[in-house]
């Protein structure tokens, strides 16, 4: 039998922000399990989000990078799944208002030049990060509330080759904009 590849891909890329995308809680890797949160990042009653502008001028630097059109109006909503790591319940996503829209990335594929078109980037907050020991789950709210974003492409990508160019010129771009450390 003979399949063909398609391919698209979703990417999440850590911003480098020193606070959290919805609250003043530090993002300092290493750290003591839950040192690093909020009210916010542990769910409790009353606590409010603040949008982290470094985030919006993070997200914003790659749309321009990646040729997508940028929407003028920042909202988020809740995307709502019940996990042991998402301790509100939810997630704030910008699910119907992404940042981005209709760009793309022209890769060096076989000394030709391949366009992959991204769909969609928006910002979300990232959950904990569950450790998994001893028929027991423990969770480490540190991660929890982070500010992501997220790249969609099209399914443009027809084999494992593109789609490794095509991560590694993301990263790239990321880094060298100063908009994640690209891990």
């Amino acid at each position: 039998m003979n399949y063909e590849a398609i391919i698209g891909l979703e990417i999440h890329l850590q911003l480098l922000s020193e606070s959290k995308l919805f609250s003043g809680a530090p993002t300092t890797y290493g750290k003591a399990p839950n040192s690093n949160v909020s009210p916010l990042d542990m769910a409790f009653p009353g606590a409010m989000p603040v949008l982290n502008k470094k985030c919006v001028i993070y997200a914003i630097r790659m749309v321009n990078a990646l040729h997508m059109e940028l929407d003028r109006l920042i909202r988020f909503d809740r995307k709502n799944y019940f996990y042991s790591d998402l301790a509100k319940g939810y997630q704030l996503t910008q699910f119907y208002h992404p940042i981005g829209k209709s760009g793309h990335l022209a890769i060096n594929v076989n000394d030709g030049i391949k366009i992959i078109r991204i769909n969609h980037l928006h910002m979300e907050e990232d959950s904990a990060k569950q450790i998994h020991s001893d028929n027991k789950t423990l969770l480490d709210f540190n991660r929890s509330g982070m500010g992501l974003i997220e790249i969609v492409s099209d399914p443009d990508i027809r084999n494992g080759k593109e789609a490794r160019i095509f991560l590694e010129d993301i990263r790239d771009i990321a880094v060298s904009l100063g908009v994640s450390h690209g891990r």
